[in-house]
């Protein structure tokens, strides 16, 4: 008798433990039925505040297209649904949604392969050509689909899109970004270029410096290594954006001013169509200074040689190189 009351107490509290838990399961399926109905509301929204969402299951096929999608792409939601995503919608075939190559698809694939697999994925670049052949660049979302029971059961993806004003503003950035590359491209091949040209006539004039020279050609050899000093400076120069600042790298080091000033008067003589001359007392030729004589050959340079070209050529037309003793003289 106690044993049979004891069995069907048992029984009694096992039915209600299954009462229990099918209420609660169907409380939970409730719950993601509306969860579901809210989802297909918001996804058949045509409201320009939803963004562009798509949808693919387990095996990769595409389950949904919002309207927003469909607008952005150019590709009816009919069209879109059930095909796989990778390799149909998106493709680098003119069938579908093209990407400009087989790396866009291979960094989607496993974005969506690392969701399906219940990891976290980071947002990621992503675009891809619409059915009127304009380029969609967008920021790419990933999200898990789950069912009641919380198994990963697809990928939920969003297109995060820039306005008109950002898309042209990202436009305007990417072409000076090209532009800026080409430029640096162009300047590389220069500047490899220039380099064994530099080479020899160093070469060359350490060949002379050992034979035996006269002052005067020891001085015009002197002239030379500046000049070539000053090219080597400007050819290594390569931090562009402190020049387009106006900053440049300065040494500083003990130099003889005559010199300088000889090394800056020959780089405009011969190519001078007006008489060049050069007016300092014997001091200032011999003057040691501290300093980057290599960029005051530079900047000197500049201004001569700007001082020549917009000079009138006509009969006794002269350009003179003055220090402020000689403008105070009248020279």
């Amino acid at each position: 008798m106690h044993v049979a009351i004891g069995i069907q107490v048992r029984l009694l509290r096992v039915s209600a433990l299954s009462g229990k838990m099918l209420v609660l399961k169907k409380i939970i399926t409730n719950k993601y039925a509306q969860v579901q109905g809210d989802y297909a509301g918001i996804m058949r929204n045509p409201s320009d505040l939803i963004p562009p969402i798509f949808m693919m299951d387990e095996q990769g096929l595409c389950l949904e297209w919002n309207d927003a999608m469909e607008k952005l792409s150019g590709l009816s939601r009919a069209a879109a649904i059930g095909r796989m995503l990778l390799g149909e919608l998106f493709t680098v075939e003119s069938n579908g949604c093209r990407v400009k190559d087989h790396d866009v698809l291979t960094k989607l694939r496993i974005l969506v392969n690392k969701i399906l697999a219940g990891q976290d994925a980071d947002k990621m670049l992503f675009g891809f050509f619409d059915q009127h052949c304009r380029f969609i660049a967008a920021l790419l979302s990933a999200s898990p689909r789950t069912n009641a029971e919380g198994k990963v059961t697809g990928v939920l993806c969003f297109l995060h899109v820039p306005s008109p004003e950002l898309q042209y503003a990202i436009q305007m950035q990417r072409l000076s970004e090209m532009a800026a590359d080409n430029t640096q491209n162009k300047l590389s091949y220069f500047r490899q270029q220039m380099r064994n040209p530099i080479a020899g006539l160093v070469f060359i004039r350490k060949l002379m410096e050992s034979s035996d020279l006269s002052r005067e050609q020891k001085q015009a050899l002197m002239t030379r290594s500046l000049c070539e000093d000053q090219l080597t400076k400007i050819v290594e120069d390569n931090d562009f954006s402190s020049i387009e600042e106006g900053y440049m790298e300065m040494n500083a080091a003990e130099f003889n001013l005559g010199e300088a000033l000889d090394a800056v008067m020959s780089q405009v003589m011969s190519s001078s169509k007006v008489q060049v001359m050069r007016d300092s007392p014997a001091e200032v030729h011999s003057a040691y200074l501290y300093g980057d004589n290599l960029r005051l050959q530079q900047v000197l340079s500049d201004f001569l040689s700007i001082a020549v070209r917009f000079t009138p050529l006509f009969e006794g037309s002269l350009v003179k190189l003055m220090d402020h003793s000689s403008i105070a003289r009248g020279s």
